[in-house]
């Protein structure tokens, strides 16, 4: 029956986190469709409103993105619950993937705030990127007290850092053009593959992602830190050279979005030992 479908493959995975991994094919599959049809919408409303996806646009998200990920470890570390009750109504909003439909509430409040404040497109921005940092800041140092892995920690910053070293070194002896924007999204996606490679080989975490872990299950962890290394690389030549500016620099937050939110989640989470 479609009800038993969707308790076994939607439901349970939230209810019973000890019984069931939290993603499977059925509910990847629903997510990403979901995810790329709010995608797509919010793209359409951002050039409707005459919002242009350039640097500014860029650098104003980015905080959101790590706040997202860290404030995501706060269920993790029990520091909020997985369930609150209202009215009777059992509800999961400090997981994923509802926990990013509050931070998107939080990025649409905090800019319509200052849009109010200001009737200026620019300063809105600068005021949300602030806003953002403010929030991943004040996250963070909540986090502070509980850090106890600082080794995985280091591992995971030095593998991302190591990696990232080696593409821009490549890409400066094939004299290739800086490209802030396409940094992000390379430093995101190593960044993400670092810490699951830590996490799954060295700190006794599993991947929770049907695609990444049948590759570890495949090959080990190495197999997947190098194809999100060569999912970058990939990346990286195809849009720089796309001409669509806005276009490409939305697909360009998108994967850095992907990489860098799981990315911050999986190190504080290895590092707060939760």
């Amino acid at each position: 029956m479609v009800s038993d479908f969707i308790q076994e493959y939607f439901i349970n995975p939230i209810l019973y986190q000890d019984q069931y991994a939290p993603y499977n094919v059925y509910n990847t599959a629903v997510y990403a469709i979901i995810a790329l049809l709010a995608v797509y919408l919010i793209f359409r409303g951002l050039r409707k409103t005459g919002v242009d996806i350039d640097k500014k646009f860029f650098y104003a998200i980015l905080p959101f993105v790590v706040f997202g990920g860290i404030f995501r470890v706060f269920e993790d570390a029990q520091i909020l619950p997985r369930v609150v009750n209202l009215g009777g109504l059992e509800l999961y909003p400090f997981v994923t993937p509802y926990i990013y439909v509050l931070i998107f509430l939080l990025l649409a409040v905090t800019a319509g705030v200052w849009w109010m404040a200001t009737k200026n497109k620019q300063k809105t921005l600068d005021g949300v990127g602030k806003a953002g940092t403010v929030y991943a800041a004040a996250a963070f140092f909540v986090l502070v007290p509980g850090f106890k892995d600082f080794v995985s920690g280091f591992m995971i910053l030095g593998l991302a850092a190591l990696a990232f070293g080696l593409y821009w070194l490549v890409n400066h002896v094939r004299q290739v053009p800086g490209d802030a924007l396409v940094s992000f999204m390379v430093f995101g996606q190593v960044f993400d593959g670092a810490a699951t490679f830590v996490g799954t080989n060295f700190a006794g975490y599993a991947e929770q992602h049907v695609l990444g872990n049948f590759l570890i299950g495949a090959a080990g962890p190495w197999l997947f830190f190098a194809i999100k290394i060569g999912f970058a690389l990939v990346a990286a030549e195809v849009l720089r050279k796309e001409t669509a500016v806005n276009e490409r620099n939305f697909v360009l937050l998108l994967i850095t979005i992907f990489g860098l939110a799981p990315g911050t989640r999986d190190l504080l989470r290895i590092v707060s030992g939760v």
